[in-house]
């Protein structure tokens, strides 16, 4: 898998299915089962949002991006200290840590009694990610470019992503007709 071998961050943490009563309260929580279908999903959401994010800033036109930038070495550090007792480390300096370091690890992992320790222990050194109206990547995903366009659970950025793109198609057609 091509996102794999780019150092994308396949954490094998596992989601709750909560059941809720007519009143909104929970009765009842279970593992959610992801299936295969849930994987192509995935990866068509990410593959889109991340050309819709090429396409704007290359533009140069203003757009809100999902930001989540490296660990910081004191976390790293952190880290490896407990993985030290498991027999695994984060390779990397303080200026050079690469996703597909984390990646390693969590390849290594599975299968294994502490997989989802450490990959909690993972989830926790890694920074949280937020919205920026600067580029700058996305460590998790290992990408250049990220936007959240087709997350339903997430109305705003979805909305202020389509408006975005129907303004840019827009000034796109406008240009093209001086052009012509």
């Amino acid at each position: 898998n091509k996102r794999k071998e780019n150092g994308y961050l396949d954490l094998n943490i596992p989601e709750s299915d909560i059941t809720l009563d007519k009143n909104g309260r929970a009765i009842d929580v279970k593992r959610y089962e992801l299936k295969f279908s849930n994987s192509i999903i995935e990866q068509f959401m990410l593959t889109a949002n991340e050309v819709v994010a090429e396409k704007f800033y290359w533009l140069e036109a203003p757009f809100i991006y999902r930001v989540h930038e490296a660990p910081e070495q004191e976390k790293i550090s952190e880290l490896n200290t407990y993985l030290y007792n498991f027999g695994y480390k984060i390779k990397g300096s303080k200026d050079n840590i690469h996703p597909k370091a984390f990646n390693t690890i969590i390849e290594e992992i599975k299968g294994k009694d502490e997989e989802a320790l450490i990959s909690t222990l993972i989830l926790r050194t890694l920074k949280v990610a937020r919205y920026e109206a600067e580029n700058k990547g996305h460590f998790g995903i290992a990408g250049k470019y990220f936007e959240e366009l087709l997350i339903p659970a997430d109305t705003t950025t979805m909305n202020a992503s389509y408006y975005s793109s129907k303004v840019e198609a827009n000034n796109y057609a406008n240009a093209q007709a001086i052009v012509e």
